[in-house]
């Protein structure tokens, strides 16, 4: 067959492939080793001088169209499969990198705040300790000056209560010394007047023992009048004492130490002075009734003496 007895619109394969005249596209069989291109699935492949219609080369070209589409297709899988399983990869190490990087971050904080802890705690423990000692060296310090303080106020309370004492006693005995000196004093005016009264009368003898009782009187109130006063004093010296001891001292303790003696002070005074006066009366009364016995005894000598005259 001729080239020119091809009926227009047909192809005829004069090589492997066909040609369109149509078209003017080559289309070629065959394999890659050829030149061609694989033809997939039923296409056949025309024989030499075959003649080839249009609608067989579009039959032709629509398999090899969808044969490369599922070439490519299969191709853009894979290269997407394979780029999934990378970033899968990825995602993996990624993972693994910020657990580990956490993990260690942990440790570390864990590791601080157990040292932060450990600081803390010996810190709080060598604080406490440090209290402690302080406060019992306080305490003790504070105990010591106490007890020193109450055995010196005490000390000092002692000696004033001796010496007021002892100033009392030489003031009464200086008084006794007076008293009786008074009282021989008065006995001697009392007899002096008994003689004179003999050579009177008898209303002078009752005018002198008026007068030897009003003595006798005044001496004791005297007595009594001192003694007081002395108390007086004493107790006020004591106070005074008292009060400057707690106002140098300043310690509370004292106060009611000091308040206790004060007041045993006091009460011993008290007591010492109502016995001295109840002494000092019963004594003036005493003497008083000898001076009176005395004076009537010497009226009554003189009475009877005179009559027998």
């Amino acid at each position: 067959m001729k080239p020119r007895d091809i009926p227009r619109g047909s192809t005829v394969n004069t090589e492997p492939g066909c040609f369109s005249q149509t078209t003017g596209s080559r289309h070629t069989g065959g394999d890659k080793s050829d030149g061609g291109v694989s033809l997939a699935g039923d296409v056949r492949q025309p024989g030499p001088g075959e003649l080839v219609t249009d609608e067989q080369c579009s039959s032709d070209i629509s398999m090899i169209s969808s044969s490369s589409s599922s070439s490519c297709s299969s191709s853009s899988n894979s290269s997407s499969n394979s780029g999934g399983i990378v970033v899968v990869v990825l995602v993996i190490v990624v993972v693994l990198v910020v657990v580990f990087v956490a993990v260690l971050v942990v440790i570390v904080v864990v590791s601080v705040v157990l040292v932060v802890v450990l600081v803390v705690v010996v810190v709080l423990v060598v604080v406490v300790i440090v209290v402690v000692v302080v406060v019992v060296v306080v305490v003790l310090v504070v105990v010591i000056v106490v007890v020193v303080l109450v055995v010196v106020v005490v000390v000092v309370v002692v000696v004033v209560v001796v010496v007021v004492v002892v100033v009392v006693e030489v003031i009464v005995v200086v008084v006794i010394v007076v008293v009786v000196v008074v009282v021989v004093v008065v006995v001697v005016v009392v007899v002096v007047l008994v003689i004179v009264a003999v050579l009177v009368k008898v209303l002078v003898v009752q005018i002198v023992v008026a007068v030897v009782v009003v003595l006798v009187v005044v001496v004791v109130v005297i007595v009594v009048v001192v003694r007081v006063v002395v108390v007086v004093v004493v107790v006020v010296v004591v106070v005074v004492i008292v009060a400057v001891l707690v106002k140098v001292l300043v310690v509370q303790i004292k106060v009611a130490v000091v308040v206790v003696v004060l007041v045993v002070v006091v009460v011993v005074v008290i007591v010492v002075v109502v016995v001295r006066v109840v002494v000092g009366v019963v004594v003036g009364v005493v003497v008083v009734e000898a001076v009176l016995d005395i004076v009537e005894i010497k009226v009554e000598v003189e009475e009877e003496s005179v009559v027998e005259m």
